[in-house]
């Protein structure tokens, strides 16, 4: 049976934590005016890169504006026999003889009296620095000051850490882009939304998309997109993706092949990506169905020639399994033997100083470390597997120490695809040209995206690892997942809506907390506004005269959304506080 039951309807007044329902009665009388902040307070559980500055990103504002004052219309547009059917038994669960005076006289009034100001979207703030501020513009509803807490807390904290860490995978993008290549052009789309499947719904990508599209143009989050274009004016030249597999696809076709034609799954994987090859511009191939390392080594180079021909974009290889740096960069970790290096002897005395300094460095003190460790060393262009056992010895019976170490094995070697990794394969078999910069870069035919297990920290450390191994930072674009984007709370900022100010009669107060159990959540008092300081950064100032609130824009007044905010906008903004690179 078909269900015929509409869903309720999302009325602003009950989008709230219950206990907000007894709030408006519990206000003294002659309250009139009300001034609340929504303040990010700490970084504390932020992660950041190794390079995060504590700033935080300003977002999402104008899709909130635009979302609250959609639920509120439909509060207003409704007959208050239909709103007080639906939030009636809601109110009176929680509160007994609940008195709807209030609720029917703000209906009656048919706008939402607040005025809201909020920092320039895509700036960025220090923790501690409030981003909206809000005040009611009629005297009998004060109480919406804080009642809306709620709404704009659940709107807001998403859009902003995420696109403060969105910021944080562009600094990162954009240090290595200057260590490394000769211009940072492909930043913008190193970093990939490949979010979607992993939030909590189709909502949560509509709402996280433009906060991410802030610092990238890279995405399959075409709920994003869709925000980016409804809400922020963007065009289909602000964003994009390109045509991808994925295992579904790939191995339904793989198994048909291996059916029809009773072969082996690589030679149908083989038959399947020839065909794949003949689709134009740039494509990406998830390569780990089966055995990726196998087909980076023997399958590869049997489409060097048609790859090479290709025009458009380039074939864009895809792991999807694994330690993520190792795919990329190799388990091998080359030791290179400097120059002036004559003798095998010498070698091997270069071996053990480093690998006596690194079991040292890396073993707790006072206890004993590994008794023998193996790596590979680049000497006079030949690779060699080394084998060092470490003497272990203890002083006053008590603490380890290095006693010595000498090498038991000094070989010449040759690396698998798994040890020299896929960028340094790639490289092997496709060539390239190395930059003004010294580093190689890898044919524009060829290129690889690694989406799977990505965090910001380790992007940063597969980009630190190519450099260590002489590639460009260009050479890989990375899939950022709902680990980064849905992995946060409202605690990772320390976001939070307090009162500062009201007046009660002829009273103008200052409102703050200040809990001696935890100095950080101490709150501002007094009538809030932001200002510059010398260095173009916003800082509160407290105590102003009612009604001054500094270089905030009014972005919401009485149930009119006035923000001009675009993705241009967001987006100037952001690349502009991003830190200059050395």
């Amino acid at each position: 049976m078909r269900m015929q039951t509409p869903p309720a309807p999302m009325y602003a007044a009950i989008l709230c934590d219950a206990y907000k329902f007894c709030h408006p009665g519990l206000y003294p009388k002659g309250y009139t005016k009300g001034q609340g902040n929504f303040t990010p307070r700490s970084t504390k559980y932020f992660q950041g890169s190794s390079m995060y500055d504590g700033k935080i990103v300003v977002a999402g504002v104008l899709q909130a504006m635009n979302t609250i004052n959609h639920c509120w219309n439909q509060f207003f547009e409704a007959s208050w026999e239909e709103v007080e059917s639906v939030i009636r038994p809601l109110i009176e669960a929680t509160i007994q003889n609940a008195d709807l005076s209030r609720y029917s006289a703000l209906h009656a009034l048919g706008y939402l009296p607040l005025q809201i100001h909020a920092v320039e979207e895509g700036r960025v703030v220090k923790a501690g620095t409030p981003i909206l501020l809000v005040t009611n513009t009629h005297e009998d509803f004060a109480w919406l000051a804080s009642y809306t807490e709620d709404h704009f807390s659940n709107e807001l904290w998403p859009s902003c850490t995420v696109a403060t860490t969105a910021r944080e995978y562009r600094v990162v993008a954009e240090k290595y882009a200057a260590l490394t290549a000769d211009d940072n052009g492909y930043v913008t789309y190193q970093c990939h939304d490949f979010s979607l499947r992993g939030l909590f719904g189709m909502w949560a990508g509509y709402k996280t998309g433009p906060s991410f599209l802030s610092a990238f143009t890279g995405t399959d989050n075409i709920p994003g997109c869709l925000a980016a274009m409804h809400e922020y004016g963007a065009t289909k030249a602000d964003f994009g993706s390109i045509m991808a597999t994925e295992h579904s696809l790939t191995t339904l076709n793989i198994q048909m092949i291996a059916v029809i034609k009773g072969c082996s799954l690589f030679e149908a994987e083989m038959e399947f990506l020839t065909g794949y090859l003949d689709n134009a511009g740039p494509i990406s191939y998830v390569m780990d169905s089966y055995d990726y390392f196998g087909m980076l080594e023997h399958g590869l180079p049997l489409v060097k020639d048609k790859i090479m021909a290709r025009e458009g974009g380039p074939f864009v290889v895809r792991p999807d399994s694994g330690v993520p740096i190792d795919v990329i960069c190799g388990t091998a970790k080359i030791f290179e033997i400097g120059e002036g290096v004559t003798s095998v002897e010498h070698v091997k005395g270069w071996i053990c100083d480093h690998v006596g300094d690194q079991v040292r460095e890396e073993t707790p003190h006072g206890e004993c470390g590994n008794s023998e460790v193996s790596g590979v060393a680049r000497w006079n262009g030949q690779l060699y597997h080394y084998t060092v056992s470490i003497d272990w010895n203890r002083h006053d019976k008590q603490f380890y120490y290095v006693d010595g170490t000498h090498v038991t094995t000094f070989e010449p070697t040759a690396l698998s695809v798994e040890e020299i990794g896929t960028v340094q394969h790639l490289w092997n078999v496709f060539g390239g040209t190395v930059n003004s910069k010294g580093f190689k870069v890898l044919d524009p035919h060829i290129r690889m995206i690694y989406g799977d297990s990505i965090t910001v920290q380790r992007f940063e450390a597969i980009l630190e690892r190519l450099m260590e191994m002489g590639f460009s930072a260009e050479n890989i674009v990375v899939g950022v997942g709902s680990y980064s984007i849905q992995h946060i709370t409202r605690d990772s900022l320390g976001f939070a809506m307090k009162l500062t100010y009201g007046v009660v009669g002829d009273l103008e107060i200052d409102v703050y907390k200040d809990p001696k159990t935890d100095s950080g959540k101490k709150s501002a008092k007094g009538w809030l506004a932001l200002e510059f300081d010398a260095d173009g950064e916003y800082v509160l100032v407290e105590g102003k005269p009612e009604g001054y609130n500094g270089v905030l824009n009014c972005v919401f007044q009485d149930s009119q959304v006035l923000s001009k905010a675009t993705l241009v906008s967001v987006r100037t903004n952001l690349t502009e506080s991003l830190p200059k690179a050395a």
